[in-house]
């Protein structure tokens, strides 16, 4: 009988990433930009469910009708270009889903015009050769006050 137990270690370092991994962030130590962002987005998804227009409740919450539009323009190509459906909490949870990570980092750096690092946050998710689109749409999106 042979002894399968070298196989089946784990080394603390795994066991630390695999811990990180199974933590799902949270957003109050997040951006004023980052959590416009994610609660735009949950807002988005409620309305959907609910089958409300989305512009009316984006509006009341980003101060405009512009924010609201670039917003939905953002979030719209996001949705074309994301590889899964788009996985989101609702409004009230402070934890963050991997999808809304993601969106805080995207609106992070498009608020600091971080080309570059707005490049790393999609790296490995989102095809290259529709970073620029995504970038161009979350800086109006950010400008306009989402």
């Amino acid at each position: 009988m042979s002894d399968n137990r070298a196989a089946t270690t784990v080394s603390p370092a795994a066991r630390n990433v695999i811990r990180s991994l199974m933590q799902m962030p949270t957003m109050p130590y997040r951006s004023a930009v980052q959590m416009r962002v994610v609660l735009g987005i949950r807002w988005m998804a409620l309305c959907s469910r609910r089958g409300h227009d989305p512009v009316v409740e984006l509006t009341q919450r980003l101060g405009s009708v512009t924010a609201a539009k670039a917003f939905l323009d953002f979030a719209d190509l996001a949705g074309r270009c994301w590889p899964d459906t788009v996985q989101v909490m609702r409004p009230c949870c402070v934890q963050m889903t991997a999808d809304e990570t993601v969106f805080a980092g995207m609106a992070d750096a498009a608020a600091r015009a971080d080309r570059d690092a707005f490049g790393t946050v999609l790296a490995g998710l989102i095809r290259h050769d529709r970073h620029e689109a995504l970038y161009q749409a979350a800086v109006a999106a950010v400008a306009s006050g989402s």
